[in-house]
């Protein structure tokens, strides 16, 4: 917690303060308590401490698409072609086969940010659990199985042995 001194009819009155508080001190500069550092600061200062994100310009086009009514479509086609199954769990790529069908979402095997003409193939799509999902996005299971198993999933449901 942030503390600050106000001057009240020339009397020092000390107060706790939350985050974001303001406090205007003599001679009118206008302060805050940091949400990082939890020091008082000018209103305007830039914390070191606060988290940097890096963005990259396919950022915005990326979160457009997960909102549009394309990729809402296709998640659904991709769910019922996997049963409503994670299919990582099904397979035992992250240990022993096991069936999941809670918290599913479809997952994009080859990363929008470095295909996205891939983002509408179904070769390139498979539905995993959040657990599967997270796993996969931080590379922990092999991607190559993950296509191999999207690949005959979408053979099977064309009809292709």
């Amino acid at each position: 917690m942030c503390y600050y001194v106000i001057v009240v009819r020339r009397e020092v009155v000390t107060e706790e303060v939350a985050a974001f508080s303001i406090c205007i001190k003599p001679g009118g500069i206008m302060n805050r308590c940091c949400p990082y550092c939890h020091k008082i600061v000018p209103y305007n200062h830039e914390c070191d401490m606060k988290p940097q994100r890096k963005w990259t310009r396919y950022d915005g086009k990326i979160a457009r698409f997960h909102h549009s009514r394309e990729w809402a479509n296709k998640s659904v086609e991709i769910r019922r072609r996997d049963s409503g199954i994670d299919q990582a769990a099904i397979n035992g790529l992250d240990g022993d086969p096991y069936v999941e069908t809670n918290n599913l979402s479809v997952h994009h095997i080859v990363a929008l940010k470095d295909d996205w003409n891939k983002r509408l193939d179904n070769y390139n799509l498979i539905t995993l659990s959040a657990r599967t999902h997270e796993l996969a996005e931080k590379g922990l299971i092999d991607i190559n199985k993950l296509l191999e198993i999207a690949k005959q999933n979408e053979d099977r449901s064309r009809g292709i042995m």
